[in-house]
């Protein structure tokens, strides 16, 4: 079967993207969430979660969807407590029409839905990078994650669920991943596609969002991304959803000579004034709809956060320098300019060059929400220097205002919290995170060592 892997290979606009159930193991979650789309209709969706128990005697929980036009909001009932209600998608949202058409003859199950966790605490797990066989891995190194809920699936147990849920794909070969990221086990299915398999239950609502979205946005955007080829739902087999989608050539940046990072630079720019001009729809904005990087760059826990890595990484930094960087850094002016469709991670993980340096692909939309596009420019202080980061700015139609915003970014989260928690099990991330808050610091006269 042909497929280039490209967003171009998305033949059909995003409101015949169809949905279906999806069944959720664990603790019990209600999620009431919405499908805004380019047409002049609204649904609302509503999940409702019974409880049961499987022959094991363990208990499940079956999400089941009504796709009739109503109005309803989401509860979780247990058996003998009464009922509860949790929102995981935030306030008040309009969606679109009951979904019919298949988008492509390829796609045998495609979950259309977005699911959205509050979170609490920093999104700063290694997010998950398709990796290639036969020289062809992005350029990464392999990753060990340190928080798996269930035992590492073999390739045997990806061609189960391709048989039982997309047996069009089932006779292709399946080959583990050298790069899998600690959010998704990742395998390689033939030469253009991979297999993604959240680690944890905490992954799966940016599987979902990335199954959800990329349909919607891909159309618009300046730089390949990974089209969703199939989906599938949890089983005995794997207790979580899961999916296909395309390959992505191109390699991470690595070490870029001057020439190179002015070609990234300049073509990551002219990608984000692709993405951040996306129409919204009526899809809610903020941190309480998407997590946190869809929020402020300065907060009270933010500012928690960088109290508690000053104190971490003591024996890397002078405590009390870092405390004086972020004060200053953290002397941020309002957002200047609308939220719109924000990536959140365009770290070197989640960047593809070709060999001249230009961007080759954008991949992991796990992240995506809607937010200020400050938080888009945050790892520019990792991968370029400061003549390549000016032309980013000017590429990508950033203001004073949004680029002092990205600075303070850079710092605690995706900066000083990351090293913090991965210093020892990503030696390479977090050695290209170092470099990024010195030289962040450094742009407010503060030396960090």
């Amino acid at each position: 079967m042909p497929l280039t892997g490209r967003w171009a290979a998305l033949n059909s606009p995003a409101d015949t993207v169809p949905s279906h159930g999806i069944r959720a193991y664990g603790q019990a979650f209600a999620i009431d969430i919405a499908h805004p789309r380019p047409a002049d209709f609204s649904t609302r969706i509503s999940w409702g979660l019974r409880q049961r128990r499987d022959s094991t005697s363990s208990t499940r929980h079956e999400v089941r969807t009504r796709r009739e036009v109503v109005r309803t909001t989401a509860r979780c009932s247990r058996s003998g407590s009464g009922s509860t209600s949790r929102s995981l998608a935030g306030p008040g949202r309009a969606a679109a029409p009951r979904m019919g058409a298949n988008r492509r003859s390829s796609v045998n199950r495609t979950l259309s839905i977005v699911a959205r966790q509050r979170i609490a605490t920093t999104r700063t797990s290694a997010k998950s990078v398709c990796a290639a066989a036969a020289g062809d891995d992005h350029g990464l190194a392999n990753v060990t994650s340190t928080e798996s809920t269930t035992g590492a699936p073999g390739p045997d147990v990806v061609t189960k669920l391709l048989a039982d849920q997309a047996p069009h794909l089932a006779d292709l070969p399946v080959r583990a991943s050298s790069a899998s990221g600690s959010s998704n086990w990742v395998f390689r299915l033939g030469d253009e596609m991979a297999v993604r398999l959240p680690r944890a239950d905490r992954y799966v609502p940016d599987l979902l969002k990335e199954i959800r979205w990329l349909p919607h946005l891909a159309p618009h955007l300046a730089a390949p991304v990974p089209e969703v080829i199939a989906s599938g739902d949890a089983t005995r087999a794997f207790p979580r959803p899961w999916a296909v989608l395309s390959w992505i050539p191109g390699k991470s940046p690595g070490t870029l000579d001057q020439v190179q990072q002015a070609r990234l630079a300049q073509s990551l720019g002219v990608f984000l004034q692709s993405l951040h001009a996306v129409e919204t729809t009526s899809a809610p904005h903020g941190a309480d709809a998407w997590g946190y990087r869809c929020g402020e760059p300065v907060t009270d826990v933010i500012d928690g956060w960088a109290e508690q890595a000053a104190t971490d990484l003591a024996d890397l930094f002078d405590p009390d320098r870092v405390r004086e960087a972020w004060r200053r850094l953290r002397r941020v002016p309002p957002a200047t300019q609308p939220a719109c469709w924000v990536h959140t991670d365009l770290s070197a993980e989640n960047l593809l060059t070709h060999r001249d340096g230009r961007l080759a692909g954008v991949i992991d939309f796990g992240g995506i929400g809607i937010g200020d596009r400050s938080v888009d420019l945050l790892y520019a202080w990792s991968l370029l220097d400061a003549p390549a980061r000016d032309r980013l700015r000017v590429a990508s139609g950033s203001d004073e205002a949004t680029w002092v915003r990205a600075r303070a970014w850079a710092f605690v989260g995706p900066g000083l919290a990351t090293i913090a928690q991965y210093r020892h099990t990503m030696p390479a991330r977090t050695s290209r995170l170092i470099a990024m808050v010195e030289a962040v610091a450094g742009e407010v006269d503060v030396d960090l060592r």
